[in-house]
């Protein structure tokens, strides 16, 4: 069995432990950051709130990593050293351990060669077409509000769903943990220094090509960034990226990761509103995370997240809100209430395409 150390498991990527059951014969084990040491023996779902998993946590990175034969390392604020990344990548070679890295820790090692993948593309033929094509399969797009909304999670489960039914599922994440289950990477040039167009441009061809390639009956895209600022304070990348990749494709569903807080009706429909006019996808699906922003006047700039359990979120999820509103309201570590939206999603796109291929 292949095992694959993940450092520092947290929120943002614990997914990748709690789905490893859809790796063919692999074993996550999800490390602790120094920070989080208090947390370890625990469940992992003290630390996404779902339930159990029956996945246990660990500290001691050195031990932990002994016999793992992949080492995914993550950006952390909780890490705000590179010194422990250099430990780890010298275990990791010294073991003959191969590494993969978080994007945004990518870039914050100085590892991302802008020139060379600008010229990678090139030769691909990405700077060629002037115009959009129409992406002709059924899409599926997830968006989230901020980094701590179990956007990972939804992305795994959305997948875990169709492929369940019988459907050719392709897919892009957020996450680069997510080529490990068969995705599509998000590419590095939607971050990079380049004029706005010719992203938008390039992604077109290549979710294009990728389409060409798999010849899916859907096309799920995990979205990487906020969709709009927190504050002026937080501006969360503007929600640039979210609007690049809406601009080259057109999505059918729009699946929108926030926080747990008592929200109304009205707050929905505004959000919808805005997916229409902003993300030209209208958003009537709304995944509620794990967890609820406690920030105060002390916490200029960051968030701070308060950790809440499915069961509370699903208790109290639809207080206010009418059950007739028109949006589905979920939270993808409760399985009833996931089925729900799921299944729902599947009969909106079956109605809208007159064949879905390849489903029951």
């Amino acid at each position: 069995m292949k095992k694959i150390a993940l450092f520092p498991v947290q929120k943002s990527n614990a997914a990748l432990a709690r789905h490893c059951d859809m790796l063919e014969n692999c074993q996550v084990i999800p490390i602790l950051a120094p920070a989080h040491a208090s947390m370890q023996g625990k469940d992992l779902s003290a630390l996404d709130g779902g339930n159990p998993a029956g996945i246990v946590m660990r500290a001691d990175l050195a031990e932990a990593i002994e016999d793992c034969d992949l080492l995914y390392l993550d950006d952390s604020r909780f890490l705000p050293n590179d010194e422990i990344y250099e430990e780890c990548r010298k275990l990791a070679e010294n073991r003959d351990i191969e590494v993969i890295y978080g994007r945004t820790l990518f870039e914050r090692l100085g590892l991302y060669d802008e020139e060379e993948e600008r010229i990678e593309w090139k030769a691909a033929g990405f700077y060629e077409s002037e115009q959009l094509v129409f992406i002709d399969v059924p899409i599926i797009s997830v968006f989230t509000m901020g980094n701590e909304n179990d956007q990972g999670n939804v992305e795994l489960s959305l997948r875990r769903f169709f492929l369940n039914k019988g459907y050719r599922v392709s897919q892009i994440g957020t996450q680069e943990y997510s080529t490990l289950f068969g995705f599509q990477a998000m590419p590095h040039f939607l971050f990079a220094d380049m004029d706005g167009k010719r992203k938008r441009l390039m992604f077109n061809q290549y979710v294009r090509q990728i389409v060409k390639e798999e010849k899916p009956d859907l096309l799920i895209i995990g979205v990487p960034e906020a969709v709009m600022k927190y504050n002026n304070q937080i501006p969360a990348g503007m929600g640039d990226v979210p609007c690049i990749v809406q601009d080259a494709v057109q999505s059918d569903i729009g699946v929108l990761c926030t926080c747990y807080q008592p929200y109304t009706e009205e707050y929905f429909k505004e959000l919808s509103l805005f997916g229409r006019y902003r993300l030209s996808c209208e958003i009537n699906y709304f995944h509620i995370s794990n967890s609820m922003i406690i920030n105060d006047e002390d916490y200029h700039g960051r968030l701070e997240h308060l950790p809440l359990d499915s069961a509370f979120v699903v208790t109290h999820m639809h207080d206010g809100i009418c059950s007739q509103c028109g949006f589905e309201i979920f939270n993808s570590f409760d399985e009833a209430s996931a089925q729900s939206a799921f299944q729902r999603m599947e009969e909106d796109l079956t109605e809208n395409y007159e064949v879905l291929q390849g489903g029951d």
